[in-house]
């Protein structure tokens, strides 16, 4: 055999199984796409799953946040309200100490503690314990006031010194609650606009 026909035969040999690498190389790249696909797929779809979780998680988490926000805002307004109509009361009865403005006073005074209690679930702790200092003060400005009104009526108010006393003394109350309110006031605002 002469090396032309020997190099024919040898690349014929590498040309047949060249052609046959060629095509297990073909099909090996095939199945390799079509597995990376699958497993590409499977891993996305995981993906998905948890971004579902977190998805409804979230609207979850957002739906009651949402919810306690609206309740506590109903409640602050309804606070807010009833402590303003307690101070028109009390500013009442400060003005004139009277049977009928204590009353009033008192009645007030009675329904924004009730109102306090009602909410006490959904407002914030801090803004709990200024509310209960409030109706606290208030409490106390209730008790200067009728005890002035008591002694105006058992006396002839020739006692101007006891008399001057007890208003000074209610006096120190009123703004000690009006500063309270104001407290409360900027609190509330911070909390409805979620600072």
């Amino acid at each position: 055999m002469s090396w032309e026909e020997t190099l024919k035969l040898v690349f014929a040999g590498l040309a047949s199984v060249g052609g046959a690498g060629a095509i297990i190389l073909g099909i090996s790249k095939y199945f390799g796409d079509l597995f990376a696909k699958r497993y590409e797929q499977k891993l996305i779809a995981g993906f998905q799953n948890q971004i579902n979780d977190y998805q409804t998680k979230l609207d979850i988490l957002k739906i009651t946040t949402l919810r306690y926000s609206d309740k506590q805002f109903e409640l602050y307004s309804i606070l807010w309200s009833s402590l303003q109509n307690l101070k028109i009361s009390a500013d009442n009865l400060w003005e004139k100490a009277s049977s009928k403005n204590l009353s009033d006073f008192s009645k007030q005074l009675r329904e924004t503690k009730i109102e306090i209690e009602k909410a006490s679930l959904f407002i914030e702790d801090s803004h709990y314990s200024e509310l209960i200092k409030i109706i606290k003060h208030f409490s106390e400005f209730q008790i200067g006031k009728k005890m002035l009104i008591n002694y105006r009526k058992g006396t002839n108010i020739d006692d101007h010194i006891i008399e001057q006393q007890m208003i000074s003394g209610n006096q120190r109350v009123k703004e000690r609650y009006d500063e309270l309110i104001l407290l409360i006031k900027s609190d509330l605002k911070k909390q409805l606009k979620g600072e």
